[in-house]
């Protein structure tokens, strides 16, 4: 039997630009992507794993029913500061 390793994780989102700023808050950094002519795209590296968010658009279907998990550190720290946002930019271009 081979080994075999998770590499990417893709999700979409409606609200990119909350998104990243929620990923950002658990410690992941973006970078914005493109591959050829395809949608840009926000990408984080996690470990071996890249962890990528698009923009949800009116012609893709919609992903439901994904679980994703993440283990950080200070957990409690998190919420407090999503319940208290601060302005923070996107990555820029």
């Amino acid at each position: 039997m081979m080994d075999v390793y998770l590499s990417l994780v893709v999700i979409r989102s409606v609200n990119l630009e909350k998104s990243i700023k929620f990923h950002q808050m658990l410690g992941l950094n973006f970078a914005k992507h493109r591959h050829g002519n395809g949608l840009e795209h926000f990408a984080s590296r996690i470990g071996q794993v890249t962890f990528e968010i698009y923009p949800q658009t009116a012609r893709m279907e919609v992903t439901t029913g994904t679980r994703l998990g993440f283990q950080v550190l200070d957990l409690d720290a998190i919420v407090i500061e999503l319940q208290n946002p601060k302005p923070e930019s996107v990555p820029p271009a």
